[in-house]
């Protein structure tokens, strides 16, 4: 009789392999774990299957989730064994992905002085900047 392999487990990393969760600017993770030795792990956010991973002869995985898109996401794995058994699935791994948004400072109303030369003619103020900026959820200005 054929029997299921045991579920996957799973963790979140960074690509510099640093343990990941709650909410984070990063959109590019690692899903790494462990399952039955050469098996397939099938790969879920939320009920989308969004890859797959082999295991090595020590049933080691890794898959990269890049680009994901701002909210929250909830991975899951499945194993699936040569004889095409299927585990049930992980613990979910949650993380939400919160980019940085854009921000402006407006200094439409800081001028550069007065130019003034031997004639005493005067140049009508400008404005001088408009910068742009980036900044990270949950971070002072530091």
């Amino acid at each position: 009789m054929n029997h299921a392999p045991i579920s996957p487990k799973m963790g979140i990393y960074s690509t510099n392999g640093a343990a990941v969760s709650g909410t984070t600017a990063n959109n590019d993770f690692i899903l790494k774990g462990t399952a039955e030795a050469s098996s397939t792990v099938k790969v879920f956010d939320a009920d989308k299957q969004i890859g797959t991973a082999t295991t090595n002869s020590s049933g080691v995985w890794s898959f990269e989730a890049t680009d994901l898109a701002n909210g929250g996401h909830n991975f899951t794995s499945k194993a699936m064994d040569a004889a095409g058994n299927t585990s049930s699935g992980s613990a979910g791994s949650g993380i939400t992905v919160a980019a940085p948004t854009t921000g402006s400072i407006d200094f439409t109303n800081l001028y550069e002085g007065w130019n003034d030369t031997a004639t005493t003619s005067r140049v009508r103020p400008m404005p001088i900047a408009r910068l742009s900026f980036l900044t990270e959820p949950n971070r002072s200005g530091q």
